[in-house]
Order: structure tokens, then sequence, then C-alpha cells
């Protein structure tokens, strides 16, 4: 093998999260059985974190959005710009504490020739380090945890892998057409997976290929509820055949109702526990409608979106020039 062959491209898209990616960033210094290189994004972030990396980590192949694109778009850049065989999807704040995982992640691939995707997540914030996470998909759309016994030789087929830690073919990456990156927030992983299943490929998640996730509050949007819903719902149109998203049209309606008839017991309830109530609290309900509502206004654009390629250069700048 030429020592000028890329194995694996690490891609990390990343915004105003300067120390939890320097963290990241030098959890990748030992992990050397294979020739990497490390592409991360920043997603026009306004503290110290493109001087921190010029300083700290200039081996790292560095590219800065002008505009705030998300991170959907920011992974697109790494697997255009990507030379390995293969790509590892980090988040900014996760961290490698074992110094095998990357092989550990290429050797599964070589012994799980039907493989998609591999990886897992230990939620740290939640002390949850006894068990490693992936995703399923519930018959309305959202997503649900799968999560096996963080032990030695753990592995299970999942529906899809959070992008905190997930590592896929580039040939694939690129065959799939990348992420879509108008899912606001969340949901572009849940896409990922679900159109690499449909090709034929297995996603797994597996005790030996999992990277510790701190969930860092830094860069995260304040309406993360809304956004939530209105993805969950793209997602549906998008990918459900009809009498799936029937069922998933049936289950929202529910919500809806069920939200309202509980709210006067569950304000109660914040009172006597002297908990402060917040928006969503009050307006849940009616983020599900609105969410609903904007989808519907944008069906056959959502529908159409099946067959693009989102990584073809026209594409990305049309999504480019929507933000402008």
């Amino acid at each position: 093998m030429s020592k000028h062959k890329i194995d694996i491209s690490i891609v990390i898209p990343t915004f105003n999260r300067s120390e939890d990616l320097y963290r990241c960033l030098l959890s990748l210094k030992n992990t050397q059985d294979y020739n990497i290189e490390i592409i991360v994004i920043d997603d026009n972030s306004t503290d110290f974190t493109v001087p921190m990396i010029h300083e700290k980590f200039p081996e790292v192949r560095l590219f800065i959005n002008q505009i705030n694109l998300g991170p959907s778009y920011a992974r697109n850049i790494g697997i255009n710009e990507a030379k390995g065989d293969y790509i590892l999807f980090l988040d900014s704040d996760t961290r490698i504490e074992h110094t095998d995982i990357l092989n550990n992640l290429i050797m599964f691939f070589k012994n799980h020739p039907e493989t998609g995707t591999v990886g897992g997540e230990l939620k740290i914030n939640n002390s949850s380090a006894d068990r490693v996470f992936g995703r399923e998909i519930s018959m309305d759309g959202n997503s649900r945890d799968r999560d096996i016994i963080n032990e030695k030789g753990n592995f299970l087929e999942c529906a899809f892998l959070a992008t905190c830690c997930c590592m896929v073919r580039r040939e694939l990456a690129q065959e799939i057409g990348g992420f879509d990156p108008y899912y606001g927030f969340g949901g572009e992983d849940k896409d990922f997976g679900y159109r690499i299943n449909a090709e034929g490929y297995n996603n797994y998640v597996s005790a030996d290929c999992a990277v510790a996730h701190y969930h860092s509050s830094e860069g995260r949007n304040p309406d993360e509820t809304y956004r939530y819903h209105k993805t969950r719902m793209r997602f549906v149109l998008k990918c459900f055949p009809i009498d799936r998203t029937l069922i998933a049209l049936i289950y929202w309606l529910s919500s809806i109702a069920v939200f309202y008839i509980i709210l006067p017991f569950k304000l109660f309830f914040f009172m006597i526990r002297g908990k402060p109530v917040v928006r969503e609290n009050l307006f849940g309900g009616l983020l599900i409608v609105r969410a609903f509502i904007e989808n519907i206004r944008s069906f056959g654009e959502i529908k159409s979106a099946r067959s693009i390629n989102y990584l073809d250069p026209d594409k990305m700048e049309q999504f480019v020039s929507s933000h402008k």
C-alpha cells in the first residue's frame, strides 16, 4: 500500500464549539493505524474555532462556510472532498477514547461485506456508557434508540446511525447522493441510513466501534422542537409509502388532541412542583400543526427530493442560494 493512499477520511462539521472540537481532534492523535485525513467544515463560527485549528492542528483540511448552512451541507462538502476509501462522520462534541476504534471499524466492513454503515454512540451526558446506541424508525417517523450492552464483540442491526459516529464507504455515500440538507434539524441521518438500507445494505451499531458523545449545548438552535417536528414530517412524506404515511398522519392528529387534553393536568403538575412553564409546554400542539402546514406547502418538492443527488455542484449551489 502506498504511504500516500488515504484509507479513512474523518469528516467533522462544527459551529461555535472550539473547545469541544479541540478535545475531539486531540482524541484522534493516537489513532494512526491507518493513513487518515481529517476534514473539518466550519459552519461560519463566531468563536475561536478557525484560529484554534490553524494553531493547534495545521494538518487538518479546513473548509469555511461564509454563511451558516447546517451540518448536512457541511458533510456533503466532506464527502466531495474526501480521498479515503471510507468516510467516518463524527460530531465535534465526540471523542475517540480507544486507540483501536478505527481498526475495529475497518475490520467490521471486511468481516461483514453487507455493511452499509457501522458505528455507535456512548451517551456520556446521560451516564449511559454501559450501553451503545443506534437508531430505529417508528411508524410515525419518530426515531427511537436501539441499544446494546457495551461489551467487546457486541453488535446489532439497526435502522440507521446518528452521524455523531457513522462510517460508510465513500463510493456508497456518493452513490446515494449524500445528505439531504433541507432537513432543518435532525432527520438527515435517518434519511441517509434509510436510503442505504433501500440499496440492500445493512446498518449496524457495534460496541467495538462506538465513540463518546458529550452532546454539547453550544451551537444549537433555540427552536429545536419545531424544527424536529418539521424534519420528522419531511422524512415521512419523502420516504414512506402511502400506507405508512397515512398511519403517521393519524398519529400526528392524535398527538395534537392528546397534547391539549392533558395540558391542564401538566400545568397543574408543574405548578405544584414549582417547575417553570416554557413556550413548548403551552404551544407544542400548535407547533405540530405549523410543521405539518409547512411540509404540505412543499409536498411536491419533498417527493421529488427522493431522486436528487445533493453532492452535485449545481444542487449544492442551489441550496446556498436559497439561504442568501
